[in-house]
C-alpha cells in the first residue's frame, strides 16, 4: 500500500511528460542557435585576419567590429576621456577626439588609444601636450569600427563644461547634440598610433570553440531529457504499474492447500 502512495499519479505523469517535451525543443533550439554563433564567430574572426579594410566608413549597417583605412582630419579642439581603462594592472583613460572623414563628410569619433592617469584624480591627462603633433591636415586612421560601450551606470554620467571632458560612457546621441551635428554610429579604434598611447587592444570576440562547448551541453541536456520522458512514459505506465501491482504467487498446484 505504501508504494502505491508514493506512485506519482497519472495526471502527475501527464504534466510532467508535458512539460518535458514543451522543453525538448527549447533545448535542441539553443543547441542549435550556439552552432550558428559559432559559425559568424568563425566567420568574423576570419575576415578580421584577412579582409582588406574598407577604405571609407560604410554607409549601411555592417557587422563589428569592422575593418577601415580612412583619409580623415581630426579636430582636437574636443578632446574625450574615456575614464576606468585599466591596462596591465595600471589604471588610465582612452583619449578620444572627432574627426571629419574627407571622402564622404561623415563626422565621428576616433579612439586614439590608452594613456596613464596620474596619481592625483583631479589631474587629467595634458591633452593639449598630446595631441599636439596632429596638425590641421589630413590623417590616415587605419584600425577597428566598434559598437559603444552601454553597460549600466549607478550614477550618472557628469560631463564638465571645459575640456577635456572626463567621461564613464560614449554617448553617442550626448556628443551628437553638444556638436549640434551628425555624429557616425561607432566608435573607430585605431591600430596603428598617431600619438603617444598605448593601441595594442584585444578584440573581445568569443572563439568558435566555445560556442561549440555550449552547443554540446545543450545537446546533452536534450538527450538526458529525452532518455528519461521515454523511461517516465514507458516504464511509469500505468499498464507497467498495473503488473507491478498484481500480486506474485509462489509455489505449486498445492500452495492453497
Amino acid at each position: 500500500m505504501s508504494q502505491s502512495k508514493d506512485r506519482p499519479t497519472p495526471r502527475t505523469r501527464r504534466v510532467c511528460i508535458l512539460l518535458g517535451a514543451l522543453l525538448l525543443p527549447i533545448l535542441l533550439g539553443l543547441g542549435f542557435w550556439q552552432l550558428e554563433r559559432a559559425e559568424q564567430k568563425q566567420q568574423l574572426l576570419e575576415r578580421l585576419q584577412h579582409s582588406a579594410a574598407a577604405p571609407q566608413l560604410p554607409s549601411t549597417a555592417v557587422t563589428l567590429p569592422y575593418p577601415v583605412k580612412i583619409r580623415a582630419r581630426l579636430d582636437r579642439r574636443f578632446p574625450l576621456l574615456l575614464d576606468n581603462r585599466t591596462r596591465d594592472g595600471r589604471v588610465g583613460y582612452e583619449l578620444l577626439l572627432p574627426f571629419e572623414e574627407v571622402s564622404t563628410g561623415l563626422y565621428g569619433v576616433v579612439n586614439l588609444g590608452w594613456v596613464a592617469a596620474s596619481f592625483d584624480r583631479q589631474q587629467l591627462p595634458d591633452t593639449t601636450a598630446l595631441v599636439r603633433d596632429l596638425a590641421d591636415q589630413d590623417h590616415t586612421l587605419a584600425g577597428l569600427l566598434v559598437a559603444t560601450d552601454s553597460g549600466l551606470m549607478l550614477s550618472a554620467d557628469r560631463w564638465s563644461a571645459d575640456w577635456p571632458k572626463r567621461i564613464q560612457q560614449v554617448d553617442l546621441n550626448r556628443l551628437q547634440e553638444l556638436w549640434q551635428r551628425p555624429v557616425y554610429s561607432a566608435v573607430l579604434r585605431l591600430q596603428q598610433p598617431l600619438i603617444d598611447a598605448d593601441t595594442n587592444w584585444s578584440v573581445s570576440v568569443m572563439p568558435a570553440y566555445k560556442h561549440q562547448g555550449y552547443a554540446l551541453q545543450w545537446f546533452a541536456l536534450a538527450l538526458l531529457l529525452a532518455g528519461y520522458l521515454f523511461w517516465w512514459g514507458w516504464r511509469r505506465s500505468p499498464h507497467a504499474d498495473r503488473e507491478s501491482e498484481q500480486p506474485h504467487v509462489q509455489g505449486g498446484p498445492n500452495a492453497q492447500s
